[in-house]
């Protein structure tokens, strides 16, 4: 099934393209997002995705504790191209806050993740408070022998796709109009490779992918006779 859906997206990729760009032309640029339908009664999960292309090229990140970082320095540079994308946070200025909780979860929500050195990871809750993890924003750690900027672009490939307990449902972006089909092509396949192996697959109902504005297209759909075997079995 899954190889099939795969096969059958490069051309659904095309469809949404071509009617983004030549059809229904916006002033914005439009995510492309996958939507699963799966079976009830499944628990809580928390699937970790890496695509092969970056999902969203504008992506509000924030780097904690930059001062800490070996290469801070060079972050002063007005003519660092690393200042274009990444806000700076140092822990004075989240200790400034005095635990603010309104306050705090201001900032959180105006970016899309957050780095901090691996160190100074066990600081930020005590700073901030539970804020990071209550929005599901917890620090990702820059690794001893990793930089801040390989670590940014892991992030920009990197995605937590929340599951709550019973939900019926498995929405994430995969890229945008702006990439190619053979691009949402392989970031679809990385996306499906989690479902698979989080062993979520023969729960899959439906599978569509549309852009934010732009019409569905259907890629997979389980027929009633397998639906009624299923059945049977339990």
């Amino acid at each position: 099934m899954k190889e099939a859906l795969i096969e059958a997206s490069l051309q659904a990729f095309t469809n949404i393209l071509d009617n983004s760009h030549n059809h229904q032309v916006r002033n914005f640029v439009e995510t492309v997002e996958i939507q699963i339908g799966i079976d009830p009664g499944i628990s809580r999960i928390l699937m970790e995705v890496e695509f092969p292309y970056n999902k969203r090229p504008r992506n509000k990140a924030c780097l904690l504790a930059y001062k800490n970082t070996p290469e801070h320095e060079e972050y002063e540079l007005l003519n660092n191209p690393i200042k274009q994308e990444l806000h700076f946070w140092d822990l004075d200025d989240l200790r400034d806050l005095k635990r603010n909780r309104k306050e705090i979860k201001k900032i959180v929500k105006k970016y899309d993740f957050f780095v901090c050195p691996t160190r100074e990871l066990r600081k930020i809750p005590r700073l901030g408070g539970s804020c990071f993890h209550r929005i599901k924003k917890s620090p990702i750690p820059i690794e001893e022998d990793s930089t801040v900027i390989e670590t940014f672009d892991y992030c920009k490939r990197y995605r937590r796709v929340y599951i709550k307990k019973n939900h019926t449902n498995i929405n994430s972006p995969i890229g945008t109009v702006q990439m190619n089909p053979q691009e949402l092509q392989a970031n679809i396949s990385a996306f499906m490779d989690v479902v698979d192996e989080h062993g979520l697959l023969y729960l899959v109902k439906t599978v569509y992918v549309k852009s934010t504005m732009g019409p569905s297209f259907n890629l997979y759909k389980r027929n009633k006779s397998a639906t009624k075997n299923k059945k049977n079995v339990a």
